[in-house]
């Protein structure tokens, strides 16, 4: 069943969460924050050690912003930030200073009229990885990374997707890597829902329009789109305890067997 946030974590009136992280990090030592409104902000992990029921301010927030996402980055990450207007940056972790908890932060893309960043993510490798993007009508393409090129952070970014009345706005993206696969699902605002293999998405220019993912009717939009990826080692374990509980059964079945036919001499000893 769960049990309510509030039994943790004491949140203010209207206050929600934005991200939660895992406690141990390995090899991660700084936290990147990203507003909706593109401030960007990193601390030291080291910082959050001690943290009271009440909690401890993260990042102080300027009027009208919120905080949106919280990476667990190395220090030597990229940042790649994606807005609903279809533009993206990219640029060095290290391109932003180590700031205390309190700090508000700096700017990370500058954002033009009625836009806001849709999804913010940290890249380990540039040279093996793809950015995926879905658009509001239901197109979706795939992009290497490394076609964004690198900028000053705080610029207004590059192109991401050739945006029309066509394709809508963007609703998110995510950063994969080359050989990894899973399933892209994506749910519309009058409640449908669809699910395709990453595999089958093809590889597009950073410019380009894309092609249809998810196919809706005229008054309806994709409201919010997700990646669940395979885990080789999750299935390979649930193979085993399937093959497991196979063994078992067969043990139990065999062992019933020998009952059967221990019970079946000693009632032709007693018939003697």
């Amino acid at each position: 069943k769960g049990s309510a946030i509030v039994n943790f974590l004491q949140l203010q009136p209207e206050e929600t969460i934005a991200a939660v992280l895992k406690a141990d990090l390995e090899g991660k030592n700084h936290l990147f924050m990203v507003t909706d409104k593109g401030t960007v902000k990193r601390t030291e992990l080291v910082e959050f050690e001690n943290i009271r029921r009440s909690g401890l301010i993260a990042q102080k927030m300027n009027d009208g912003d919120n905080l949106k996402w919280v990476l667990a980055t190395n220090g030597k990450n990229e940042i790649l930030i994606l807005t609903k207007k279809g533009k993206a940056i990219r640029f060095p972790e290290g391109d932003v200073r180590a700031m205390g908890r309190a700090a508000a932060g700096v700017r990370g893309i500058k954002l033009g009229d009625g836009d806001h960043v849709v999804e913010a993510a940290s890249i380990d490798d540039s040279k093996i990885s793809k950015l995926l993007v879905v658009m509001e009508n239901g197109l979706g393409k795939m992009t290497p990374v490394e076609e964004y090129r690198f900028q000053g952070r705080g610029g207004t970014g590059v192109k991401a997707a050739q945006l029309t009345a066509k394709t809508g706005d963007l609703v998110g993206g995510c950063i994969l890597k080359e050989g990894e696969d899973g399933d892209l699902f994506c749910i519309s605002k009058q409640g449908q829902a669809i699910r395709m293999r990453l595999s089958d998405i093809p590889s597009r220019g950073r410019a380009t329009q894309g092609v249809i993912v998810m196919r809706l009717n005229a008054k309806d939009k994709v409201a919010t789109m997700g990646v669940v990826m395979e885990d080789p080692d999750a299935e390979a374990a649930v193979m085993d305890a399937a093959e497991e509980m196979r063994e078992g059964e067969v043990e139990d079945i065999k062992k019933e067997e020998r009952k059967v036919k221990r019970a079946a001499s000693l009632g032709k000893k007693a018939g003697k």
